[in-house]
């Protein structure tokens, strides 16, 4: 008499034919639909936003290149009116390098600042039109820089 298990038995049904390996297997095709199917949605809606932002880009880039090269005081533009020097003060290495990209593909001459210090000393030496804080930054906070 063997010790194996008789693959007959109510208790044991053949694999492929509700063994509970089929179960798991079921249970993980599932998931990997249900995951594929967030994924898809995900990119829909990123995709949706992306054309979004880069149409109110091209308005803009429209606008810009239709603005009369003077303000209504008559006084020439000193440079280019869309180009920004803009100060970016973010700790988190991700965040600052992919904002900065962003910044940059509109056009502005961007400089990046890890921390509150860093930051007042860029801004003394460039004078950026804009500076773009986060609050919670390492040795001064977000608040305190721009003060």
């Amino acid at each position: 008499m063997s010790s194996s298990p008789d693959r007959n038995a109510p208790d044991n049904p053949p694999p492929g034919q509700g063994s509970p390996e089929t179960g798991e297997l079921l249970r993980l095709v599932s998931q990997g639909e249900e995951i594929l199917e967030r994924a898809r949605s995900f990119r829909q809606v990123t995709d949706m936003k992306m054309r979004g932002l880069l149409r109110r880009q091209r308005s803009l880039d429209a606008y810009w290149a239709a603005r009369p090269d003077t303000d209504p005081t008559g006084e020439a533009w000193r440079r280019t009116p869309h180009c920004l020097r803009v100060l970016l003060v973010e700790d988190h290495p991700d965040a600052a390098a992919s904002t900065a990209l962003l910044l940059r593909y509109f056009g502005h001459d961007v400089t990046v600042a890890r921390d509150g210090p860093a930051a007042l000393e860029l801004a003394r030496r460039r004078a950026p039109d804009v500076a773009l804080l986060d609050i919670g930054l390492p040795k001064m906070d977000g608040c305190e820089v721009a003060r």
